[in-house]
Order: C-alpha cells, then structure tokens, then sequence
C-alpha cells in the first residue's frame, strides 16, 4: 500500500502496489473546499495526477550537513491557501518535521483547518519531537489526522484510522 518509493516493488515478485486515491478522496468529499497540499515534492509527483483538483506543494530546502530542513518554500496555487482548509497528503509521517514546516508555513500564509492523510503513521510521531512536543499537540497546528493502521498503533484524539488492512 503506497510505498515510498517505485523501487521497493520492483525488488519483490507478484506484488500489486495499492494506491491512497480513495481515502485521500473521502477526505476531498468530507472537505470539498479545502486545498490539497503535498508538503515535498516526493508526495506531489506520486499523488498530484490521481486528482483533477487544484493543489499546492512544498519544496523543502535542506541543510545537506545536517539534514535538517531549514525552510520550506510553498509552490502551486498559493493563492488558494489564504481563507481555506488544507488536507495535507504524504505517504509516511515519523516525527514530523517536513509536516511541521509544512503546516507553520500555511498558517502563515492564513490556512484555516489543516487535515494531514498519511497512508504510514509511525508511532514515533506522538513523542516530543518538536519544540519539545509531539507535532499533534502544537497548538493551532494540525486539525485532525487520518492515516491506516499499517504500522499505527498508538492513540491520539487528532487521529483517525480511516483504512485497516
């Protein structure tokens, strides 16, 4: 079910690779005015073309050093964030700092409610990873997210899985 990369499926015999299109599109219907929103460019090229709504992306600018994201710059229709919702896209969600710089870019930018779909949500992201917090627990930060319970198995009031396997 969505994996990361085209690679790993192409390593394994008799795989069929599932796509997010109908969860992350049940989440269009319950939103139907918000912006989708793919915070890196990765989660854009995979995702953006199984949509014909507008959207908006993140291009993540990296101290290559460290590997900590220093910025994210917001392209695509950034005139549609002011005022709206935006569900958030990506494939797998860690600790959450391309997220974090994602969603602190788009409240600056005047976002109202963000929702996050990630198809992978790793427990890691309920530990005090930012500002000494879980990324859920940032105050005016995410609304609400919605993931699978692929790998999830921790328990969070923002968050909803939305597919079992």
């Amino acid at each position: 079910y969505d994996p990361h990369s085209s690679v790993t499926p192409a390593l394994l015999d008799r795989v069929v690779v599932e796509s997010p299109q109908y969860e992350i599109q049940q989440l269009i219907q319950q939103y139907p005015d918000a912006l989708l929103f793919f915070p890196d460019e990765g989660s854009m090229k995979r995702l953006h073309s199984l949509f014909t709504v507008p959207y908006a992306f993140g291009v993540k600018v990296r101290d290559w050093e460290s590997q900590k994201i220093e910025s994210l710059r917001v392209a695509g229709e950034r005139h549609m964030i002011a005022g709206h919702d935006i569900i958030m896209c990506d494939d797998i969600l860690s600790r959450g700092s391309t997220l974090y710089e994602a969603a602190r870019e788009l409240k600056e930018r005047g976002a109202n409610n963000l929702y996050v779909w990630v198809s992978h949500c790793e427990k890691t992201v309920l530990g005090p990873h930012i500002k000494g917090v879980s990324l859920l627990d940032i105050p005016n930060l995410i609304t609400k997210g919605y993931t699978t319970n692929s790998i999830f198995n921790g328990d969070h009031p923002k968050i909803e899985i939305i597919k079992r396997f």
